[in-house]
């Protein structure tokens, strides 16, 4: 057996999607943890809510960096936690494999490459988001929409 050494680099995606539209947020971070959900809150926000007029209602899971008292969360940010081991009412979780086709049984040499096409697939689908609606508007979620 060859001497070897295995190594492993870490990309994560965050995304907030408007389910009734598809409008996504989408984020490629070097970590998944409190301090850059917080960062993802923020840019998010910002983005969404520059004046900071709405109150943004963001579905969570159980998720240690989603529920954590030391998350900052913005002031017009109301974070609504599921209950536990139910991914199916969560929107956003349909929306992965939209991402992971674009980079699945394929080799990267490096992380930076690996980044590039993320982004790349983001970008394309926020540019396409009757995509991402076809796979988060689902019948009880445009009922809630209407009601508001």
């Amino acid at each position: 057996m060859a001497p070897h050494r295995r190594a492993y680099q870490w990309v994560y995606a965050y995304h907030f999607v408007k389910p009734a539209s598809g409008q996504g947020h989408w984020l490629i971070l070097p970590s998944v943890n409190v301090e850059w959900m917080g960062e993802a809150l923020k840019n998010w926000v910002k983005e969404v809510d520059p004046d900071r007029k709405k109150l943004l209602v963001l579905l969570i899971d159980g998720a240690g960096w989603h529920k954590s008292k030391k998350l900052p969360v913005p002031e017009n940010v109301l974070l609504y936690p599921l209950p536990s081991y139910t991914p199916e009412l969560q929107p956003v979780e349909s929306t992965w494999p939209l991402l992971r086709e674009a980079v699945a049984n394929r080799f990267f040499k490096t992380i930076s490459s690996l980044k590039e096409k993320l982004i790349e697939r983001c970008r394309y689908l926020f540019d396409n988001p009757d995509l991402v609606k076809g796979r988060t508007n689902w019948h009880w979620i445009a009922a809630v929409e209407n009601l508001a």
